[in-house]
């Protein structure tokens, strides 16, 4: 066994792949392929390397080609399945907020919290996506869809989530005895 398989792609086109690799076809229904395509680019951490997903746009089908190790592969399709909401296909385009070392889910439930405390029906808007995953290929993010009148509150809500919060003021010292 030389380690390649060789995979049936269509019609009489094949491509070895190492028998790590899984080729997968995730199909989108709102969602456009290209769009998520130019979303997962926007996390890109680094170069490419040999274990790095290859992720390309297949617009005939509306789906989202993947070629790569299996485990590197797994949270790109959940993410592409969470992007892909019927429900907010009416909201605006998605923005992408890197969060650095700061968990984006937790960046999100605090915006999210903000910005429902007013108003929960706000929530119906809003669409907060978190990527957690941080490898070399792909870093934190926040995928953040709403309605065009609600975002600046939603980049405010964001802003303050990730801005540093201050050290806790020190307990003032006792009096000292007295003698």
């Amino acid at each position: 066994e030389d380690g390649i398989r060789d995979y049936k792609v269509t019609g009489v086109q094949t491509c070895a792949l190492p028998i790590s690799d899984e080729l997968r076809v995730t199909p989108l229904r709102a969602l456009r392929a290209a769009d998520a395509v130019a979303l997962l680019a926007s996390v890109r951490a680094s170069a490419a390397d040999a274990a790095s997903p290859v992720v390309a746009a297949e617009p005939e089908t509306n789906a989202v080609l993947m070629r790569g190790p299996v485990a590197r592969l797994a949270p790109i399709a959940e993410l592409l399945a969470r992007l892909d909401d019927p429900a907010a296909k009416d909201l605006a385009p998605f923005e992408v907020v890197r969060t650095g070392d700061r968990a984006p889910s937790e960046i999100a439930a605090a915006a999210e919290a903000a910005l429902t405390a007013v108003d929960p029906a706000r929530r119906d808007r809003l669409r907060l996506v978190a990527f957690d995953e941080n490898d070399a290929v792909f870093a934190k993010a926040l995928f953040v869809r709403a309605d065009a009148g609600l975002f600046p509150e939603v980049r405010a809500a964001i802003a303050e989530a990730l801005a540093p919060k201050p050290a806790p003021a020190p307990d003032p010292a006792p009096p000292a005895p007295q003698p």
